[in-house]
């Protein structure tokens, strides 16, 4: 998927000239139209995922929460199920090949319960308003609130709904200017100050006098929103939606800027993302925890939860750690659930990244890990960017792939092992290999030039 939209032809400063009368007018249209211009940096964006099978060493009741899915035909239900068509070739669980499954069991499970093909994770990918850049985010539902008979995704689904809602809304920068309108020529001096600029062009120089809308006005359609915004406005509406009992989940929300390349990220608990650039990694967003396996989270309790002096868990966006820099071409950026962040070290992800710019569908061996490249090729867009797309697509295959083999592998030393022996004290001390869960990957290949 390559986020950059289609642009009609923009008409030549000419031919404005001569279809308008009003300076005004002509200056306020010029304007509009250059803000139409197609923006610098194109975001290809592939993603993976897979649920997580039922802990056998478990009681049944908290092996799985009863189920109590979103409404199909409501506003969320709607959503999710169309999440899930728009990626459903990211599914690894179920696009997978039985020779090499890991959980061959979950292969019709999965097929048979597709409201939670991302097991508690969710996530979005919406684009922000006048093509100024791209939100992602991802969220993870706690696996804890399964003893209380509830269903960790919706907490998660509805955190995503949400904040996929508020970022529609929103710009990745500050918003260009309205689109006049036919009366704009005959009211806008009257409506604010009127001010004198120096407009230059190719072969061509003006003053031309425009009208600056009163304070509140002319600043296009929406706001500007960062991560941590989009993360506030999100979890508020969970807190009013009465679809949502109780819950809690981690989020990750960055928001990538069309214009400028800017990445911006706000990240709360132990999912998390990277950044590689070339054959080096230039950032790991480090997991936040109030203690082993017990990350920071955003939660809805009932009331009684506060009763007889007892003292929940009650983090806020505000407390998520905030990160921003420039990308450039070439940089390649991951978001992720601690489904792989658990299993796979950095420095594997970046093996896999590379090995994901050099893959061929000829090779064998590791690189034949990615999946089936012509079912992701078939999917692929058209030309030029092709290649990013399929990049993009293939790195998270690979990623979520090799992260569920790692989780059942007892010879492969892993993050969260080495974080039980440091942190998790004496009831975790002979803990080896990795940690079974969902896990949930969003890959970007950035790309600048017109």
């Amino acid at each position: 998927m390559s986020l950059r939209p289609t642009f009609a032809r923009i008409p030549s400063l000419s031919s404005l000239r001569s279809s308008l009368s009003s300076p005004l007018r002509t200056v306020l249209l010029t304007r509009r139209c250059l803000t139409t211009l197609p923006r610098p940096y194109t975001f290809h964006i592939g993603l993976a995922y897979a649920r997580k099978p039922p802990d056998a060493s478990q009681p049944e009741h908290y092996r799985r929460a009863p189920s109590k899915s979103f409404a199909r035909l409501s506003d969320k239900g709607l959503w999710r199920d169309a999440v899930l068509r728009e990626w459903a070739g990211g599914d690894v669980g179920r696009n997978s090949n039985s020779n090499s499954e890991p959980f061959p069991g979950m292969l019709r499970e999965e097929r048979e319960d597709n409201e939670h093909a991302m097991g508690e994770d969710f996530l979005f990918v919406q684009p922000m308003q006048g093509q100024s850049g791209v939100a992602i985010g991802i969220a993870d539902g706690v696996g804890g609130w399964s003893a209380s008979g509830v269903d960790p995704s919706l907490f998660s689904q509805s955190m995503m709904f949400h904040s996929s809602a508020a970022a529609a809304e929103a710009w990745a920068f500050p918003p260009d200017v309205d689109p006049p309108s036919e009366s704009d020529s005959d009211s806008d001096s009257a409506s604010g100050e009127v001010k004198e600029v120096l407009l230059r062009g190719e072969g061509w120089e003006a003053r031309e006098k425009i009208a600056v809308p009163p304070e509140g006005k002319g600043k296009g359609e929406g706001e500007e929103l960062g991560p941590e915004e989009i993360l506030q406005r999100g979890y508020d509406a969970v807190l009013s939606d009465g679809d949502v009992e109780m819950g809690a989940s981690t989020a990750c929300v960055l928001t990538l800027n069309s214009k400028t390349g800017k990445l911006r990220a706000a990240n709360l608990g132990d999912s998390g993302f990277l950044v590689l650039r070339g054959p080096s990694i230039q950032h790991i967003q480090r997991a936040q925890t109030h203690y082993f396996n017990c990350p920071k989270q955003l939660s809805k309790y009932p009331k009684q939860a506060f009763k007889k002096g007892n003292r929940p868990i009650l983090d806020k966006p505000a407390d998520a750690d905030v990160w921003e820099c420039t990308l450039r071409h070439g940089d390649v950026v991951l978001l992720y659930t601690d489904g792989l962040s658990d299993n796979i070290f950095a420095s594997h992800m970046l093996e896999l990244s590379l090995l994901s710019q050099s893959y061929s569908p000829s090779r064998s061996g590791a690189g034949a890990a990615a999946g089936d490249e012509a079912s992701l090729a078939s999917e692929s867009e058209p030309g030029v960017e092709a290649a990013e797309s399929l990049q993009a697509k293939r790195l998270a295959r690979m990623c979520v792939e090799h992260a569920r083999k790692a989780m059942v592998d007892v010879g492969v030393l892993t993050p969260f092992e080495l974080s039980a022996k440091s942190e998790g004290g004496w009831e975790w001390w002979d803990w080896i290999g990795g940690k079974i869960d969902d896990v949930t990957v969003i890959a970007v290949v950035v790309t600048e030039g017109m």
